[in-house]
């Protein structure tokens, strides 16, 4: 009898670590998904903040620029239009800077597209012939290559 006993107890007590070890393992899934919930509404959160500022510090400015001063800012940008002309290549610059962050993943991609997308797309076209212009007097690399990889890559998802 004290063996039934003994080895019920056994079998109930393995039945609770069993349960223990399961209910351990699905609390340590959803703290899993929870912090990787967590770290993916951070990201998008940074991306709201970031382009918030490029809106406001680049965007809403590269919007007064039409194709005509554009096409004087290269034109006479080694005379009296250099500061405004190197302005341009700064927020370029900027634009530049943030789509390093989208296209290696610190910034989401999709939020970046649904908050101004095809307004990037757009101010990408306005200001292209400054950019090409950058280019043709580059002496290494590609300026502003992650600006015109994201742009296609949204121009992709459009």
């Amino acid at each position: 009898m004290n063996e039934l006993v003994t080895e019920i107890a056994t079998i109930i007590t393995a039945i609770a670590a069993a349960a223990s070890a399961i209910i351990a393992a699905v609390a340590l899934r959803k703290t899993k998904q929870s912090q990787e919930q967590m770290a993916v509404d951070a990201r998008r959160t940074a991306t709201i903040i970031a382009f918030n500022r490029l809106q406001d510090e680049v965007l809403d400015k590269m919007v007064s620029y039409h194709p005509e001063d554009v096409r004087t800012l290269i034109e006479y940008k080694d005379d009296q239009m250099r500061e405004a002309y190197d302005d341009c290549r700064a927020l370029i610059a900027k634009c530049e800077h943030f789509s390093v962050g989208v296209n290696s993943g610190v910034y989401d991609f999709d939020i970046t597209n649904r908050l101004g997308g095809t307004h990037l797309i757009y101010l990408y076209g306005k200001i292209e012939p400054v950019i090409e212009e950058a280019r043709s007097g580059a002496k290494e690399g590609i300026p502003f290559h992650e600006f015109e990889q994201l742009v296609d890559r949204l121009a992709s998802a459009q």
